[in-house]
């Protein structure tokens, strides 16, 4: 028999908060000034149509601006940091008879891991491809040694600052009147954004893995995963779908809300669980 338990109305609603709000942040007033006066950088936002990534490419191709076509597309398709993007050297795409690596290989600078290992492998994709293969057709000549992302500054060797990324990428922003705010991170939450609501054709059989993980006597199966190299395929096609997002090759325009709309499925169940056990607890008090 269940004990017969009251539970006020303000009661419910605190329940429902905890599950909402874990962590009660306090009521502050936002201001888009520092405490010095200074007004504060606006954060980075993903690119969320094709349409939006296809007009910001002719831009710079249409103003003769190769190199920062190629700049954006990569930093795209790959979600490179902008500190990793400006250091790839065209050795890392490109092999010495001209031909196309298969991955890029590069330890990142902010974590020190590597672009590519047993969890995801950093494909040169066909959108790539096409893009670097067009940037290197301008040069005259190029090193295997040189920087990707090539300055005609002599300064770092001809590495292009970060700045300088920033301001390739905020000419755009200003030149088209873009709603959204365009910066060096938006490339990298792009490519998170496209990769979470384009494709997911592969799926596994958790009953299945769950089972092995158990005859493998592995603690998580995470583990399993890798032990059986599913991690990287699933990273991989995602990579390949980043890329055929980008070639408008989807069929897919505008990015849907993929994981909020999962956000909203939990709530949903939330609301389902929170309404049985009201209809208990009314049951209890009659």
């Amino acid at each position: 028999m269940i004990p017969a338990v009251k539970i006020e109305k303000e009661s419910r609603c605190q329940i429902i908060n905890l599950f909402d709000n874990p962590k009660k942040e306090k009521d502050l007033t936002c201001s888009e000034y520092t405490s010095r006066g200074v007004k504060k950088a606006s954060a980075a936002e993903s690119v969320r149509s094709y349409d939006d990534i296809k007009m910001i490419q002719d831009f710079y191709l249409k103003n003769n601006r190769i190199r920062d076509y190629m700049m954006f597309t990569v930093g795209v398709c790959t979600g490179f940091r902008i500190s990793d993007l400006l250091r790839i050297k065209i050795g890392d795409v490109i092999n010495a008879d001209g031909t196309f690596r298969e991955y890029i290989y590069i330890r990142e600078k902010k974590t020190g891991k590597l672009s590519t290992n047993a969890d995801d492998k950093c494909l040169i994709t066909e959108a790539m491809r096409i893009a670097i293969s067009k940037y290197l057709k301008t040069l005259k000549k190029y090193n295997l040694d040189d920087y990707l992302v090539y300055s005609k500054s002599p300064e770092n060797n001809h590495k292009l600052s970060e700045v300088s990324g920033w301001r390739i990428l905020n000419s755009a922003q200003t030149a088209l009147d873009l709603p959204f705010h365009l910066s060096s991170h938006s490339m990298r939450k792009s490519f998170a954004n496209i990769a979470a609501c384009i494709g997911g054709e592969t799926n596994i059989n958790m009953s299945k893995l769950l089972s092995i993980q158990h005859m493998l006597k592995h603690s998580d199966y995470k583990t399993t995963m890798r032990y059986l190299r599913l991690t990287s395929v699933f990273t991989e096609e995602a990579r390949k779908n980043v890329s055929d997002f980008v070639l408008g090759k989807t069929d897919k325009n505008v990015l849907s809300d993929a994981l909020l709309e999962r956000k909203s499925s939990e709530n949903e169940k939330l609301d389902a669980i929170m309404q049985a056990l009201e209809k208990i607890i009314e049951l209890t008090d009659e």
